[in-house]
């Protein structure tokens, strides 16, 4: 939330410009079609009820974002699949000026063996990208 905070201090932007949004990881597929010699271990109806369960707790956490940073009314948006692909495609197709974004800031073997959401979204953005790294006190 301070990425976001301090983002947008340096922008001025009006709340009707702002849309907070999070991507939550899709349920595995292969726990309802098996893999390999292991058979499906839940219904398509648990797979969508995870699917449901993961928006839903996104949405309560961009709520509380939103209220965090005075700004209940700002528009919020739970995308789901790997975040640095939802986020830039989601950019692309609602037409995004600016995507802020902010970074734990791992060290280069962590980030070199996992990957960082955020250099991610640099690298693949339609639009410019502000990164906010942590704030150390």
């Amino acid at each position: 939330m301070n990425a976001i905070r301090r983002g947008l201090a340096a922008l001025g932007e009006s709340p009707a410009d702002i849309v907070l949004v999070m991507s939550v990881p899709e349920p595995d597929p292969t726990m309802v079609t098996g893999a390999g010699f292991a058979g499906p271990v839940m219904s398509v109806e648990q797979f969508d009820q995870e699917r449901r369960h993961a928006v839903a707790a996104g949405e309560v956490i961009l709520a509380e974002a939103a209220a965090g940073l005075g700004r209940p009314e700002v528009a919020t948006k739970v995308l789901t699949g790997l975040p640095g692909q939802s986020v830039c495609q989601y950019a692309a197709d609602e037409g995004a000026r600016l995507i802020i974004v902010g970074t734990r800031g791992r060290g280069g073997f962590i980030r070199a063996m996992m990957g960082s959401v955020s250099d991610y979204i640099v690298r693949h953005a339609p639009c410019p990208v502000l990164v906010s790294g942590q704030v150390r006190d």
